[in-house]
């Protein structure tokens, strides 16, 4: 069943605000877009709802740096459609350098006139590259290296951008 065009619009730029808002980081747009229940499951197993994921982002015990995606593909089921891909990520997690490559699965949700993100899970990317953290204690891949690209950078942070 072929996507409808304005759904397809809607989540692309859905996709597009959550790389933008995870990068400065946008606080307010978790809260316009994700449903109050959501849940976040981060690659080492981890679950937050929305409430605790904009926390961690406040408290900056999570940052992103920079993220590059691919493969992404979407998939309409009446009113919830599906997302997955790829991401690569360059992020601090509690002051610990990673370099994520992972796969993602993103489910919304239609509420009203709107879509909101409904769920989103991430896993290790070993069947395109293989993850060399992966059975780590942290379950999570090393730092980067200085020279790893970063096609999709953090806004410089002014005076008043801080999150609050």
């Amino acid at each position: 069943m072929p996507i409808a065009e304005s759904t397809r619009r809607a989540i692309d730029e859905l996709e597009d605000g959550l790389q933008y808002a995870l990068l400065k980081p946008d606080l307010a747009w978790f809260e316009e877009h994700w449903a109050p229940d959501a849940l976040y499951v981060h690659l080492s197993g981890g679950v937050d709802d929305t409430a605790a994921f904009i926390d961690r982002l406040r408290t900056k015990r999570t940052v992103y740096r920079s993220r590059e995606r691919g493969d992404v593909q979407v998939r309409q089921y009446g009113k919830t459609v599906i997302v997955t891909g790829w991401t690569k990520v360059d992020i601090v997690v509690s002051g610990v350098d990673r370099l994520l490559d992972t796969r993602f699965t993103r489910t919304y949700v239609e509420e009203g006139d709107r879509w909101v993100l409904a769920s989103s899970q991430s896993g290790a990317n070993s069947a395109n590259q293989p993850s060399p953290g992966v059975g780590s204690p942290s379950g999570l891949p090393p730092a980067a290296s200085p020279s790893s690209p970063k096609p999709l950078q953090a806004p410089e942070t002014r005076q008043g951008d801080e999150p609050g």
